[in-house]
């Protein structure tokens, strides 16, 4: 499958450098790149995209003003911010965008009503005449620390129920749990010998240990065993709770055997 792909980005190497990512992920992409608001317009204009990827500052353009523009011509769009430099507030005051908000909360944002909103959300500059009124961003989490916001608008007021958002709420926690896998893949010698999920060795790392293990008992010492663990039902809990829940339970299962000191 070919990705159609609008890159906002004023530096045509961190451009291909997406690009190449992507491709070495097994994603093909067809990348038009674009550094300002005249450009981005008629490049969305000129065809359809299936994603849009832009930097946070560019010299002659902003993020804000392309996730502004984006939501005006093409609301179903999915829009995602691919930048080094992302300024967090220490106040909620200093806020400036909803990203920035869940960014330094690590909270939920929810807004279903922007027409009205209070003064400090209505003046962040993404919501300044914005053709949604409904807006909800979710934190994305790796190790504890929000690392992101999944942000979803509609053009409705009241658009987001408590079910919707229970919902979304699963949804951040797939893709949370999804960069933490990625982060960690990026640690090759570590994957190498290590369950990215669990951090349990793998079966040549464990086999491994237990030879060198039962090589190096003494006589007088218990006999080595081996215990198998199978956990029942872990479909189930995936199917009415979401993968992450069963990831969890995992984890929650391979951080018990480390308490024990002679575990492989």
């Amino acid at each position: 499958m070919l990705v159609r792909m609008l890159c906002v980005e004023d530096v045509e190497t961190d451009a291909e450098l997406v690009v190449l990512r992507l491709r070495q992920d097994g994603i093909q992409c067809d990348s038009t790149r674009v550094e300002t608001d005249e450009a981005f317009v008629a490049a969305l204009r000129e065809r359809k995209y299936d994603v849009i990827l832009s930097d946070f500052s560019l010299p002659q353009f902003d993020g804000m003003s392309a996730l502004a523009l984006a939501s005006r011509e093409v609301p179903d769009i999915p829009f995602i911010f691919v930048s080094g430099v992302f300024s967090i507030a220490q106040r909620a005051e200093e806020d400036s965008s909803v990203t920035g908000r869940v960014l330094r909360t690590g909270e939920v944002f929810l807004c279903n009503d922007i027409a009205h909103a209070d003064e400090t959300i209505a003046a962040f500059p993404a919501l300044r005449n914005a053709s949604f009124q409904s807006i909800v961003a979710l934190p994305l989490t790796v190790d504890g620390t929000t690392v992101g916001a999944m942000t979803l608008t509609a053009q409705d007021s009241n658009a987001i129920t408590d079910e919707e958002l229970a919902l979304l709420g699963e949804v951040a926690a797939n893709l949370s749990f999804a960069l933490q896998y990625f982060e960690k893949e990026n640690a090759v010698q570590f994957l190498s010998f290590f369950d990215s999920l669990t951090d349990l060795a793998k079966r040549v790392l464990f086999c491994e240990r237990l030879a060198s293990r039962l090589t190096a008992r003494k006589a007088e010492e218990p006999q080595a065993a081996v215990a198998v663990l199978d956990v029942e039902h872990l479909s189930i809990i995936n199917d009415s709770y979401g993968r992450h829940a069963g990831d969890h339970l995992l984890q929650r299962i391979a951080a018990s055997t480390w308490r024990s000191p002679k575990a492989c």
